[in-house]
């Protein structure tokens, strides 16, 4: 297998004089979408902008933003005029795009092949999308047209869009005919202490307009909701934007189930600034595209360096943000059939990878991400990495993390020439690594990265003094805002800090690195 691809972009269509048959005011143009190997219709995305940059919509299709989805073929009335456009069937196809001419009277069509060079399914991999809020009716068409395979959709919570909370239990997942998975179960709560989202719950929380209990911390409120239905069995999965304001907060109360790494700052076209809620240690005043990216994978690395294996997610944040379905999303590695109970299942034990362009999935002595390996006193753990490594954009390098830090950096001619392998590892103590690949893409911070792999001696994971701190520091400096506001806080909040203070203390007595 090819281990990189990436496609010069080129003209499809060009300059066309059409068949006087069409009305006086522009022209048709039927497009055909297939698989080039299988040559059966396909599912697709298209951007189509006229001479003027302006996304064009097709009547009776799901339209968002600047994209419009549809199944085999697209018939497309339009003024005379010169056009633009980009084609994708998600990040398994190459793309395509180019421009055509519509002449007055114009009458044609074409046959557009879309050439895929991988199948991740095949291989088990699965993907889904942490952040949807588009409509229930274009869900199946949306799934297939970008290749996902698993959507949780928001459909509660405390923003404009969420009129109330619904008070009936939610319905059963509902698949497509070839086995994309839709759950419209997920709640979304955002304030100014950042965003959680929260799925597989039985029943929407009670998210009163009125908080006026929790005037201070606000999403404690949600976090002690949550606490409550699962102390009667109601399990709910708390799924955390990691530059929140309010994280440490809630590491510290044991409330977050996993971290989303890539979220709808990271669009297609570009790297959004980010609100004031996200400010944390280490963020740039005048952040580069590079830093805007960079910043919540280092985050993440110091959670893993506190000996925590929350496993990273994406969400692309469609609805809310200028992107695509699937254009952030995560893959989970399945033995068993795709189901939403499976794919959570897997998502738990971190077998998993994230991205918004690359496809990398590694092995480690023959195991995937998530995989725990253990060495007692004395002993020294050889870990053999290698990567299938496939992208329609160019790589910039391919890296491995270690401890929170880079320790390997490899071109892409150096992969290749050593056949996807990687540099051996050598452990003698606790650490986790992790695998990544940066593209060179000049609009946009894409990548990819694996979850961690762990190493553990005598059971212990490694726990840094220094990362600790780190969330210590960032847990004062929200306390201190907070009482800035108000000096005299609510008795739930105060408890609350009081609570995390403690469990971040204790955690740096636990410490075995610096």
């Amino acid at each position: 297998m090819k281990g990189f691809v990436w496609l010069t972009l080129a003209c499809l269509f060009a300059g066309m004089m059409l068949p006087e048959t069409a009305n006086a005011s522009g022209g048709n143009f039927r497009i055909q979408v297939i698989d080039a190997q299988t040559r059966q219709p396909l599912p697709f995305r298209m951007h189509l902008f006229n001479q003027y940059k302006r996304p064009r919509k097709v009547p009776g299709l799901p339209f968002y933003e600047d994209h419009f989805a549809a199944f085999g073929e697209v018939e497309l009335k339009l003024p005379r005029g010169i056009y633009t456009f980009e084609m994708e069937c998600g990040p398994e196809y190459l793309y395509r795009s180019g421009h055509f001419t519509i002449d007055n009277f114009a009458e044609d069509s074409k046959v557009v092949e879309m050439k895929r060079f991988i199948n991740l399914p095949e291989q088990g991999w699965y993907a889904g999308d942490l952040h949807v809020a588009r409509l229930e009716r274009e869900l199946p068409l949306l799934l297939q047209s970008d290749h996902l395979h698993f959507a949780p959709v928001l459909r509660w919570g405390n923003v404009k869009r969420w009129t109330s909370a619904l008070s009936t239990p939610f319905a059963a997942a509902e698949s497509t005919e070839d086995g994309r998975w839709y759950a419209q179960q997920g709640g979304e709560y955002r304030d100014e202490g950042g965003q959680l989202l929260l799925f597989r719950g039985e029943k929407p929380l009670p998210l009163p307009t009125s908080l006026a209990a929790y005037p201070d911390v606000r999403s404690l409120h949600v976090v002690n909701e949550v606490a409550k239905e699962e102390a009667e069995g109601n399990d709910y999965w708390v799924d955390a934007a990691i530059l929140s304001r309010d994280l440490p907060l809630w590491i510290g109360l044991e409330a977050v189930d996993s971290v989303r790494v890539i979220d709808e700052h990271f669009t297609r076209s570009e790297m959004r600034p980010r609100a004031s809620r996200y400010r944390v240690p280490g963020n740039s005043p005048r952040p580069t595209d590079f830093d805007l990216g960079d910043l919540p994978q280092k985050v993440y690395w110091h959670l893993l360096n506190c000996g925590f294996d929350l496993p990273p997610t994406a969400g692309s944040g469609t609805g809310d943000a200028k992107n695509p379905i699937g254009y952030n999303r995560v893959y989970v590695h399945l033995e068993e059939e795709m189901t939403p109970d499976n794919w959570w299942r897997a998502l738990k034990h971190g077998q998993c990878f994230l991205s918004n362009g690359p496809l990398l999935m590694p092995t480690v002595n023959g195991s995937y991400p998530g995989a725990t390996f253990t060495g007692g006193a004395g002993e020294t753990l050889i870990l053999e990495p290698a990567v299938t490594l496939s992208t329609r954009d160019k790589i910039r390098y391919l890296e491995i993390v270690q401890n929170g830090m880079v320790i390997q950096t490899l071109s892409i001619q150096e992969w290749v020439a050593a056949k996807g392998r990687m540099p051996k590892l050598y452990f003698e103590r606790s650490g986790w690594f992790l695998l990544r690949a940066i593209t060179e893409h000049k609009e946009t911070y894409r990548f990819v990265m694996s979850a961690p792999y762990f190493v553990k001696f005598n059971g212990e994971p490694r726990i840094s003094r220094e990362s600790v701190d780190f969330f210590i520091n960032w847990l004062e400096d929200l306390e201190t805002d907070v009482r800035k506001k108000s000096p005299q806080l609510d008795e739930v909040t105060e408890n609350a800090f009081t609570e995390a203070r403690q469990f971040w203390q204790d955690l740096k007595t636990q410490a075995n690195a610096d």
